[in-house]
């Protein structure tokens, strides 16, 4: 029973369509901050969503709001090679009748951040090009092979080869640019 409850919780994260990780892909010596990265951002494109970012090195809390929802989230900042990723998770939620909380996994998903002026470029690790990547055997990382794709299951370590070969891979990180609104 706990197994198919973990299951489940995982399979439900990774239709997301981002790359999760059970893992965060940052070690604490990365662990960095960025001027200006605080503040109120909106997409380039004028779609109709907000990204409200608070915080400081030891956390960035993030509020997403459009039309539809609200979600928050938490990242780390980390610095690879000069180079700015976040390790962004959901925190989790118990409900007072969660039947066992600690069988919930919190899935690390990894942005590549590139921070100029007013605008904040944003690329999520794609999981369409992972999972080809892992099939084509281009990257060879730990994993578990679900219906829904793959969950990554490598550390931070066995991880930071593969951020850096492709930190500037569109086909990886592909990018949006968001643009500051306020403080």
């Amino acid at each position: 029973m706990r197994a198919a409850i973990f299951l489940t919780t995982v399979l439900t994260a990774a239709l997301g369509g981002c790359q999760p990780s059970i893992l965060p892909y940052y070690s604490i010596t990365d662990v960095t901050s960025l001027s200006g990265l605080v503040g109120i951002w909106e997409p380039a494109d004028g779609e109709e969503e907000t990204w409200a970012i608070t915080g400081d090195s030891s956390r960035y809390n993030i509020i997403h709001k459009t039309p539809e929802r609200i979600k928050e989230f938490e990242m780390r900042l980390f610095k690879l090679n000069g180079k700015y990723f976040g390790d962004i998770v959901q925190p989790i939620k118990y409900s007072q009748d969660a039947f066992d909380p600690d069988l919930y996994a919190q899935q690390h998903l990894l942005a590549r951040l590139i921070l100029s002026g007013d605008t904040l470029q944003v690329g999520i690790l794609n999981d369409e090009w992972f999972v080809q990547m892992i099939d084509d055997e281009a990257i060879t990382v730990p994993f578990v092979e679900m219906s829904s794709g793959y969950l990554i299951t490598a550390t931070a370590d066995q991880m930071r080869p593969v951020i850096l070969k492709y930190a500037d891979d569109p086909d990886a990180f592909p990018i949006a640019a968001l643009v500051r609104v306020g403080d």
